[in-house]
């Protein structure tokens, strides 16, 4: 301590108070400005979108095997040259099914009634017009080969076959082994009376899916990876695409138990912002 100190008589701790001042300043300034910074951050929470992306997954990047193929027999609604102008029978039916090829690993039979069903519920969903589904009595097999490249000689196979109107690749659903349900959202159509979900609505969406027992994963299509699903299946892919864009995004489901799929759309209830929950079925011929 200098003479001057002491002959103002002030204390040694003031006297140190008093020379580091400036330097105290300074600190609680620079204390002040990070913690206001760290406040306002905290203030402004982060997009729900991006909460959403963070708490599900993106597509899974395999991409599934396009095997399938489908068969149309000569029916009322679907004849062609072939057919000479008379159905298949239970007899042509009953051949195609014998048919023993090591490269064939699956073919089922559909009737009318089992695809107007499920045509129906497919759009039901999206509010067409039932009246756009007449019924047929069109009748068709679905099967699928050990590799792609065993396509085209099963589907020539069947081609000669009596009373085969015609034999066509069938597109594999992207999703089909890849999730078990699908939680369509609303978009610009789809759900009456309002506009697409909301960033909120898709949070609180995702929230109750996660919240329900057996999940494994929830992924999260957006409109472009759609369009790589179309593009990818079939040739005329645009005016499709073109059709189902407005009816917006979905949240896949892929469970521990598929058997649980049906209870998990029941548990998921109606939410503000859902379209439609489904399970996730195998493609259809559209025909």
């Amino acid at each position: 301590m200098d003479a001057e100190d002491l002959s103002l008589g002030e204390p040694e701790r003031e006297v140190w108070f008093r020379r580091h001042l400036p330097a105290l300043i300074a600190v609680a300034a620079i204390g002040a400005i990070v913690t206001a910074g760290w406040l306002f951050q905290r203030a402004e929470p982060p997009s729900t979108t991006r909460q959403a992306v963070l708490k599900s997954l993106p597509p899974p990047e395999s991409w599934p095997t396009q095997n399938r193929f489908f068969i149309q027999v000569c029916a009322n609604k679907a004849r062609t040259p072939r057919c000479g102008g008379k159905n298949a029978t239970k007899a042509d039916l009953m051949a195609i099914m014998l048919v023993r090829d090591r490269r064939t690993t699956a073919l089922r039979p559909y009737d009318s009634l089992e695809r107007y069903h499920r045509r129906t519920n497919e759009y039901l969903y999206d509010d067409a017009p039932s009246g756009r589904l007449p019924r047929t009595d069109v009748n068709f097999f679905v099967g699928s080969v050990r590799t792609p490249a065993d396509l085209q000689p099963i589907m020539t196979l069947y081609r000669e076959m009596a009373r085969v109107a015609w034999v066509d690749p069938l597109p594999v659903n992207f999703w089909e082994y890849n999730a078990d349900v699908q939680v369509g959202l609303c978009g610009t159509l789809g759900c009456t009376g309002r506009g697409p979900a909301t960033d909120a609505e898709k949070e609180a969406i995702l929230a109750r899916v996660h919240a329900l027992p057996n999940i494994e994963a929830v992924y999260f299509e957006d409109l472009a990876h759609l369009r790589k699903t179309y593009e990818a299946n079939f040739a005329d892919a645009e005016p499709l695409y073109t059709a189902r864009a407005p009816y917006g995004e979905s949240f896949y489901v892929k469970l521990k138990e598929w058997g649980s799929a049906f209870e998990t759309i029941r548990l998921l209830g109606t939410m503000p912002g859902i379209r439609r929950a489904t399970t996730v079925d195998p493609m259809l011929p559209q025909n």
